[in-house]
């Protein structure tokens, strides 16, 4: 598939409300069965929910080419770490508030969307194949402790779809990071 592919909103089936229901339903499921999100469930069963969610999110979305959780380190709390994810390894594992869209996700506790990462500056871009980002923050109750954040390798692939549909995904895994965090 090349980026053209993704002009139409059509050509993307995980853009679709339906199958992202259908998406948000699983992720409910695998929360589930890692003794829910509440804080008395194991840490470890939380890592590999986690885990799960993201390699669900990369192999049933076709525009997504890296999903991770990034959390916020409790001994350097301006700080973002990586966590779960699903993709290529990063080089880049930890970031500091304010620089790139999980940065300024995290900071602000808004959603960022880069469409363009060419045009940004190199230090900022995770991956060779990332030509778009868009970082959600991840909270539990009301605050932040992380982001999700999701790459593609097609420019302007982020819409409003994606947008509603990973900010409900990053509300839902939030109580599960914040378990998840303890443990680290």
């Amino acid at each position: 598939m090349d980026e053209s592919d993704y002009e139409d909103e059509a050509a993307r089936p995980d853009a679709d409300p339906v199958r992202q229901e259908t998406l948000f339903r699983q992720i409910e499921d695998i929360i589930g069965g890692a003794g829910g999100a509440d804080d008395g469930g194991d840490p470890d069963a939380a890592e590999d929910a986690l885990e799960q969610i993201c390699t669900l999110l990369l192999d049933e979305a076709p525009a997504y080419n890296w999903v991770g959780f990034y959390y916020i380190d409790p001994e350097q709390p301006r700080e973002l770490t990586l966590g779960p994810y699903a993709g290529e390894p990063l080089e880049r594992t930890r970031i500091p508030f304010g620089r790139g869209v999980c940065g300024r996700a995290a900071e602000s506790d808004d959603v960022f969307v880069n469409p363009e990462t060419l045009a940004t500056p190199p230090a900022e871009v995770a991956h060779r194949d990332m030509r778009a980002e868009i970082a959600v923050p991840v909270k539990d109750e009301d605050d932040v402790v992380g982001v999700l954040s999701v790459d593609s390798a097609h420019p302007a692939v982020f819409d409003e779809n994606d947008r509603t549909f990973l900010r409900r995904v990053g509300e839902l895994a939030g109580p599960l990071v914040a378990r998840w965090v303890k443990q680290v």
